[in-house]
């Protein structure tokens, strides 16, 4: 595929693929690279890849395994250096995330309380942020972080989509 021109030359855009979920399920969904500026698209993963966020220094993509499906479906959350190479899985259980300069911030859910987590990547290791008073939609689209780590944003589930009623 070719990128459409853009005013952001210099910078490399991560458009999501025809779908977030493939027809076909031997052939998932994957994340692709292309100059904001047009060009190529340069596909960057192989087994599947989703909402896919690109770091902060540019040397990597971090994406999740597969599509939501549900809160209680957790999925492995990867790391793909952009110029090509194998997945290294950073985590598991992942339900939302956010890449930030400080860290991943991502939410895990024990069936009852939803929990919200960093994983600093010079530690190699997460620690718990706090819990939420309230479970967090299923079909919530991602975990809106401020710049600072002070704040995030997510909507809270409602009856009818536990149920799988949304």
């Amino acid at each position: 595929p070719r990128a459409p021109p853009s005013a952001l030359d210099d910078k490399s855009t991560y458009p999501p693929s025809n779908s977030s979920a493939s027809p076909d399920p031997e052939q998932p969904s994957q994340s692709w690279r292309m100059q904001a500026g047009g060009g190529d698209a340069v596909q960057i993963t192989r087994t599947g890849g989703f909402f896919a966020q690109q770091a902060f220094d540019g040397k990597f993509l971090s994406c999740v395994d597969r599509p939501p499906g549900g809160i209680s479906s957790g999925r492995t959350l990867l790391r793909i250096p952009v110029e090509g190479g194998a997945p290294v899985t950073v985590l598991e259980g992942v339900h939302l995330w956010s890449l930030t300069r400080k860290g991943i911030y991502f939410v895990t859910s024990d069936g009852g309380a939803d929990t919200v987590n960093l994983y600093r990547m010079e530690a190699g290791k997460a620690t718990t942020i706090g819990s939420l008073p309230f479970p967090i939609s299923p079909i919530a689209g991602g975990l809106p972080v401020s710049e600072d780590g002070r704040w995030l944003i997510t909507p809270p589930s409602h009856a009818n989509e536990q149920s799988g009623n949304a």
